[in-house]
């Protein structure tokens, strides 16, 4: 379909705000200027942004969420299950709209850090001006998404578990594929408001189940550099990262993100 990298597909996904649209479109560039990627971009906007053009970018619409839908963090499923139909990547890249590449990043590298695993992913040790670890996000596991998946076997040891982010997410096809059609039909079959508590239940947590629980041991662990992020990393940013993550802890993208992504496509 397109002129990338058949090797290797990045998705993104652009729904709800329009600020999402505009970070992503960031996101797609930084992109674009480090690879020779495809690139698979799900959004509810039916407009299509003069990025999009790109002969190596694919732009698929989707409905837009009705009230009562689930969390539109979910439908980066639906980004990962279009992509896997339209193109014949090995590899792919989930990464967050508010994320971007600074350096470039070659299908050959991915391939290394995964390895022989299905997935991989960094871990957030901890979150930035506290002294919280591995303990908390297990037990914020166990609380939250092993309670909202109704689990019913034991809680990973914590030398076993990791509280992964899925800002970025390194996935090889046969895996994901697997993957998205238990999170899908989960979705489906669970209730529309996706909380425990006072808790979303996104993606990561679909993610976080999968690889602890479900199929524990076929996640490799990534450095930090792929997931630098100043809400879990000390010195942002600091030399030597390869995707910087503009979270806003489920807030979503405000001006001063789109502002900064700007400021690291100049860089």
């Amino acid at each position: 379909m397109n002129t990338g990298s058949s090797d290797l597909c990045v998705c993104i996904t652009a729904c709800g705000s329009p600020r999402y649209m505009e970070v992503a479109g960031l996101a797609v560039v930084s992109v674009l200027q480090n690879s020779d990627f495809e690139i698979f971009v799900g959004s509810d906007r039916s407009e299509c942004p003069a990025w999009a053009v790109d002969p190596r970018v694919h732009f698929e619409t989707f409905r837009q969420e009705a009230a009562g839908d689930s969390p539109l963090f979910l439908r980066k499923f639906d980004t990962l299950e279009a992509a896997l139909s339209k193109t014949n990547a090995s590899l792919y890249i989930q990464l967050d709209a508010d994320a971007m590449f600074i350096v470039p990043v070659r299908a050959d590298e991915v391939a290394t850090e995964i390895g022989d695993s299905d997935f991989a992913m960094v871990e957030q040790h901890t979150i930035s001006g506290s002294n919280l670890g591995r303990r908390f996000f297990l037990d914020h596991y166990v609380g939250h998404t092993l309670k909202w998946f109704n689990h019913s076997g034991g809680a990973p040891a914590e030398s076993d578990f990791r509280y992964y982010n899925s800002g970025l997410v390194m996935a090889r096809r046969d895996p994901l594929k697997g993957f998205l059609r238990w999170a899908i039909e989960a979705r489906s079959t669970r209730p529309a408001h996706h909380t425990v508590g006072s808790h979303m239940i996104g993606d990561q947590d679909y993610f976080q189940y999968w690889t602890n629980s479900l199929h524990p041991g076929r996640c490799r662990d990534l450095d930090w550099y792929w997931n630098h992020c100043e809400h879990w990393d000390e010195h942002f940013p600091s030399t030597g990262a390869k995707v910087l993550h503009f979270s806003n802890f489920c807030r979503g993208p405000d001006e001063a993100t789109v502002e900064r992504m700007r400021t690291g496509l100049r860089a």
